[in-house]
């Protein structure tokens, strides 16, 4: 986004510069693999060339699913841990509430009927 600053206000975050500017970020596309440090790499985190890294490459989406942000980022393999959520959408929830719903309600009228 041209001209965007970010300072104090946004504690480093270029997420909350974004949010300011009217961009909210709603989800990401990434995949993650290790990979070998390279002899570059390895002067700037401290490794032995060959060590294990995770590479994390991925794209934030904004709420028009419009790409905002390519990132390509790795961890050294020693200093991480790695947590994994999964979340339903609110949509599907309310879906799969009302599919069950009717379940139940059919199988209540099937029983009443014999």
């Amino acid at each position: 986004m041209p001209g965007l600053v970010i300072d104090e206000r946004h504690r480093g975050s270029l997420y909350q510069a974004l949010e300011d500017c009217g961009v909210v970020l709603t989800h990401a596309e990434m995949a993650a693999e290790v990979t070998p440090c390279s002899t570059r790499q390895s002067g700037l985190l401290g490794l032995l060339p060959g060590a294990p890294l995770l590479h994390v490459e991925g794209t934030s989406f904004d709420e028009k699913a419009a790409p905002v942000e390519y990132f390509k980022v790795f961890y050294r393999g020693d200093r991480i841990r790695l947590r994994l959520d999964a979340h339903r959408t609110a949509e599907e929830i309310v879906g799969l509430a009302a599919k069950a719903s009717g379940r139940g309600r059919r199988g209540n009228q099937d029983s009443a009927r014999r």
